[in-house]
């Protein structure tokens, strides 16, 4: 047919259909379905030649074209309708825009629901609730050079203004101002009865800050507050004295038990007895060491060990916080702090394939289909079929490919071997920016991380400690746990507590300044002891004077009397805040109030609330030396054993931190990926048998499916980039992508007919261009992601996506169509004779009345009611001098053709004339009719447009017996190339 001609078609009604509606309709039902009538006419070919073949995959596939045809119809019947609908959901899908938000919390983003980590995060905010939570900001120092030091007084001294302006950024929020001061935080501010004092230590008491300069008493400046008394100037960090300002306010209040507080602190006199950095600096107090020798001091030395707060028991900074890696002499001197400096401010801070295999068995006809311009005749269909799928198929370059291929596999199995687990956020952060800069230098100097061993709730905290300080022990004694010595968990703190106060209450009792009567004489502590001795835990009799002499607070081990466990917390969190503080036990309930006043004896104040079970504690501890994934993942595994023996001592424990949020997906990463892509694989095979209805061809998409993810994975170690969730999301989705790449060249292989190296052939022809246009698309999608500037976006999406696109290309256009050609399964039709086309079917001749005819070559249709007629009836042409009018319809694709033309015979008789065409051009009229028995003949029928094919497209020139370039037997002189 040439270009631009029509092509209509209608099977003749049964005689019983009569109405004018009706006969339309039945006239409609092979109306441009030149598909669906040559799958017909080529399944009742296959059906009636009786050579071997596979009924159940052409009936499916036949079936699921028609079915996928008729929705398409319905569509282009409908299309206002569904563009309409179409545009209701985007306009209501484009409304939920309104509501998208960025998810900056990354525990959402990167830990799996349900998972243990998840439960137990649950678990910590349903105890301390969201607000308790604070985060730790650093601020680090470099040196200029590698050479150089920030050992000097003046780099501190930079050191110093830094910290001091990020100390007092201002933010307005919610309609107020708020400054460090006031979301930092602070340890426990103790409770002291005086209100002056209260209210002065309430103003001055200091956020927690860890700097290198608490070791001088420029640490002072960043301590915010003031205070002011009559008399005095204001009172700040950087001029109190505490032991001279008791002294000055003794006289007019009673401060024992303030005293006796900042005692047990080790506060002595603050920064103020600290050596100034700049002996110079004319506020140097005079009590400074360096004050009156103006000599700079050694700040190797004093840095040595580390630094202490304003309290010298509860506040020690260890070395590896301040300094991270400095360099030492051999003698463990420190010489050189080339390494960053910092210090922690911490705040609260496939129907288609089918209908061509039918096609091609139903629709070769005698003539040609088309003749396309001789600049559309070159294009990758014609390039596969005639240069392409010779060349891939000759038995060398098999073997070629395969030798390859199988080397790509070899080294892509050794390259898996480099590939490490991490995603450190140096991957995440811009190159060349100040915090790719600040990440870079805190991960390779300051690798410290701070975590907690939770205890939970539902055992006898009482009964079980002993299991408590083994967990704690072995807990500290992982390899990258920075353990202070001695242990300052909440429970050793407790311990030492009641210790002291034990031995203050033995000396008030020895000295006999304690009776069983009376404690007034006693010490503050040996008045606690007192109290708590007394305490029986029965709500009946809760007093018993006798047991003073006959227990004691803690045993020979350490252990805590187990009557006086909950008891004894109440005291000790209201007595200890500093220790409660430095401990960040962080209990949960929380432990009651309660003041004690010694010289009440009453019963009500001599009897002392028990604490409420415990639900929430926590052991903290440091982390450090952790830079590779590998460290990560040593420590997590240490701290969940040491979980897991506790757990069977009957302790409810689990570790809790970044590293446990973040580098815990690792313990089970590869084993969860590997089982990932087995299952995936799997649900492939099932998928692809049941579809192709081929186990035999869904096993050789799963073998090259699994060999592209492998080779991927291979790859991505020589290139360097780590595993981590994103990559192991894009391994997995690497076998979805190849199937792509791999399913419809084997559908094209599985739907041909003839030999396997012709099936790849044909299968090369009919898929190659679709692949590469696919590669194509995604590779230019893929340049977008090219142009970032996160590193992380071009590694890790651009690079393994590009790779991945062209394993697909080369898995799918050059190894499985080799593997096809080999190890390819039997055609699901094969012909008698062995060839790869079937013969033209016999045309079957339809009856036609006028309002259905034929315009150039008539497709074999089989219509309902139809039996053979006259071969002469096929074809018809307009005759000569007529007019040709298109007329739109409702169905674009459908249009309606009047052809018209005049006549100087006599009128008709009854009925309409009968038309008949030959094998030539012309229209006649038959025997009977009277030709000139009318001026006009119009005729108004539905037509199918069959417009030309489009650029690039393959137009196959058919013959009797077509041929390939690949079939060893053809019967014909075939297409040419």
């Amino acid at each position: 047919m040439a270009p631009g001609e029509l092509l209509t078609s209608g099977p003749e009604p049964p005689a019983q259909v009569s109405q004018p509606g009706e006969r339309d309709r039945w006239a409609r039902v092979g109306l441009g379905m030149e598909r669906e009538a040559a799958a017909a006419a080529g399944w009742a070919s296959v059906d009636t030649r009786g050579g071997p073949h596979s009924r159940a995959p052409l009936w499916l596939r036949a079936h699921v074209g028609g079915l996928l045809f008729s929705l398409g119809c319905a569509i282009q019947r409908h299309c206002g309708k569904v563009l309409f609908v179409g545009l209701l959901a985007f306009g209501a899908l484009a409304l939920g825009l309104r509501g998208a938000a960025v998810e900056t919390d990354l525990e959402r983003l990167w830990v799996e629901a349900g998972s243990r980590v998840s439960q137990e995060l649950r678990y910590t905010k349903e105890k301390l609730g969201e607000e308790a939570v604070y985060t730790s900001q650093t601020l680090i120092q470099t040196a200029r050079g590698a050479s150089e030091s920030v050992l000097t007084p003046e780099a501190l001294g930079l050191h110093l203004q830094a910290a001091l302006a990020a100390s007092k950024v201002q933010v307005s929020l919610y309609g107020k101002s708020w400054d460090l001061n006031k979301i930092c935080y602070k340890a426990g501010v103790p409770v002291i009865e005086n209100g002056m004092i209260e209210r002065m230590i309430e103003k001055l008491f200091p956020c927690v800050i860890l700097t290198p300069l608490d070791c001088f008493w420029e640490g002072a400046k960043l301590q915010g507050g003031s205070a002011y008394l009559p008399g005095r100037p204001d009172i700040q960090w950087t001029n109190l004295d505490p032991e001279q300002l008791l002294e000055e306010l003794g006289p007019f209040a009673s401060l024992e038990g303030f005293r006796e507080l900042l005692d047990k602190a080790q506060v002595g006199q603050a920064y103020v007895g600290r050596p100034c950095l700049h002996p110079d600096d004319p506020h140097c107090p005079a009590s400074a060491p360096n004050h009156h020798s103006r000599q700079v001091p050694d700040i190797a030395r004093e840095l040595s060990g580390g630094c202490h707060g304003f309290s010298r028991k509860f506040m020690h900074w260890q070395e590896e916080l301040l300094l991270g890696s400095p360099v030492r002499s051999p003698q463990g001197r420190l010489l050189r702090w080339g390494a960053p400096e910092g210090g922690g401010v911490r705040g609260p801070c496939g129907s288609g394939a089918a209908q061509d295999l039918l096609g091609q068995l139903a629709g070769t006809g005698r003539g040609q289909v088309c003749r396309p311009l001789p600049c559309a005749r070159w294009n990758l269909s014609r390039f596969a079929r005639c240069r392409y799928a010779p060349l891939l198929l000759q038995p060398r370059t098999k073997g070629l490919v395969l030798v390859l291929f199988g080397a790509l596999l070899g080294l892509s199995l050794y390259g898996a071997t480099w590939v490490q687990d991490g995603l450190t956020l140096t991957d995440v952060v811009p190159r060349g920016t100040k915090e790719y800069d600040f990440l870079a230098a805190q991960i390779k100097y300051f690798s410290l991380y701070e975590v907690a061993l939770v205890t939970q709730g539902g055992f006898d905290y009482a009964r079980s400690q002993r299991a408590l300080l083994d967990l704690h022990s072995r807990f500290s004694a992982l390899k990258s746990v920075l353990a202070p010595q001695p242990p300052r968990s909440w429970l050793h703190r407790y311990s030492t507590w009641l210790q002291g106060v034990q031995a203050a209450f033995d000396q008030d009792w020895a000295a006999g300044r304690i009776t069983h009567h009376s404690c007034r004489n006693g010490s503050e502590d040996g008045a606690l002891a007192y109290r708590l001795l007394i305490q029986t835990g029965d709500a009946k009799e809760p007093l018993d004077y006798s047991q003073l002499d006959k227990r004691r607070l803690v045993d020979a081990d350490g252990l805590i009397l187990p009557e006086l466990f909950y008891v004894g917390l109440t005291v000790w969190v209201s007595r200890d805040p500093l220790g409660l503080a430095a401990s960040q036990a962080n209990f949960y309930p929380p432990p009651p109030e309660w003041l004690h006043d010694k010289y009440d004896s009453t019963g009500e104040s001599l009897h002392i609330p028990a604490a409420p079970p415990l639900e929430f504690a926590q052991f903290p501890f440091l982390l450090s030396g952790l830079r590779q994934t590998a460290d990560f993942v040593e420590a997590i595994e240490g701290a969940r054993a040491a979980c897991e023996e506790a757990g069977r001592a009957g302790i409810r424990a689990y570790p809790s931190g970044s590293p446990f949020l973040f580098w815990e997906q690792y313990l089970g990463l590869r084993r969860c990926f590997l089982l990932a892509v087995c299952v995936l694989l799997a649900c492939t095979f099932v998928v692809c048998a049941l579809l192709l209805l081929s186990p035999w061809t869904a096993g050789l998409i799963v073998l090259v499916l699994a060999m592209m993810t492998m080779e991927l994975f291979g790859i991505m170690g020589f290139l360097g980039i780590k595993l981590s969730a994103i990559p192991v999301v894009i391994l997995v989705a690497s076998v979805g992508i190849g199937v792509e790449f791999t399913a419809h060249v084997a559908l094209g292989f599985l739907t041909a007919t003839g030999s396997r190296d012709v099936r790849s052939a044909q299968a090369l022809e009919h898929m190659f261009a679709p692949v590469m246009d696919g590669a194509v698309s995604t590779l230019l999608g893929l340049l977008m992601l090219a142009g970032s500037d996160f590193d992380f976006i071009v590694r890790y999406f651009f690079v393994v996506l590009t790779v991945l696109t062209g394993l697909g290309l080369l898995h799918g256009l050059v190894l499985l169509p080799v593997l096809l050609s080999i190890l390819g399964p039997p055609p699901q039709v094969s012909l008698p004779d062995g060839g790869s086309h079937l013969p033209h079917p016999d045309p079957v001749s339809l009856p036609l009345s006028p309002p259905h005819f034929f315009l150039g070559p008539s497709p074999a249709f089989r219509g309902p009611e139809t039996g053979a007629g006259d071969a002469s009836s096929t074809f018809i042409l307009p005759p000569a001098h007529s007019h040709i009018l298109v007329e739109a319809s409702k169905d674009p694709s459908f249009p309606t053709i009047t052809v018209v033309r005049t006549y100087k015979d006599s009128p008709p008789g009854p009925g309409l004339p009968s038309l008949t065409a030959t094998g030539g051009s012309e229209a006649h009229w038959g025997t009977h009719a009277s030709p000139g028995a009318f001026t006009t003949l119009t005729a108004s029928v539905t037509v199918a447009l069959h417009p030309p094919p489009l650029p690039g497209s393959y137009v196959q020139e058919v013959s009797e017996e077509p041929g390939h370039p690949m079939a060893t037997e053809p019967k014909g002189p075939g297409p040419r190339c």
